[in-house]
């Protein structure tokens, strides 16, 4: 794998301890309370799919089962079943946030041409 995100609290650190340990490239990811969070946590996924800005695959059966996994867990959350695909979802999320705010401080300006104004992306992005 590129990259195994893995969620940190005791028993997950020791896991993902032992993936560095055998030279898997790994990165924790503290969720504590910040998952509930309605701007950045697991609420605000429900934003992006409405505004389809995350698009959904349903081009085959095993695609629409698993996207309407994702979708009734996210709307159950945070009183549902949840299987790692909701969790999954929200890593990738936080780690694009993460990998965009860098990018932006470097490029925003060449691409927008603003010297010093924010786009709408980075005000979405708080940036």
């Amino acid at each position: 794998p590129t990259l195994v995100i893995v969620e940190t609290n005791q028993l997950q650190e020791r896991l993902r301890q032992e993936l560095v340990r055998d030279a898997i490239p790994t990165k924790a990811c503290f969720t504590t309370g910040a998952k509930n969070d309605l701007l950045m946590g697991i609420p605000m996924l429900y934003s992006l799919v409405a505004a389809k800005k995350f698009i959904l695959p349903t081009g085959d059966s095993a695609s629409r089962e698993l996207s309407h996994q994702f979708i009734n867990e996210l709307l159950s959350w945070p009183n549902g079943e949840f299987s790692d695909i909701l969790m999954s979802y929200y890593f990738v999320e936080q780690e694009i946030r993460q990998r965009t705010v860098e990018v932006k401080v470097i490029n925003e300006s060449v691409i927008t041409g603003r010297a010093r104004g924010v786009s709408r992306f980075g005000r979405r992005y708080g940036l």
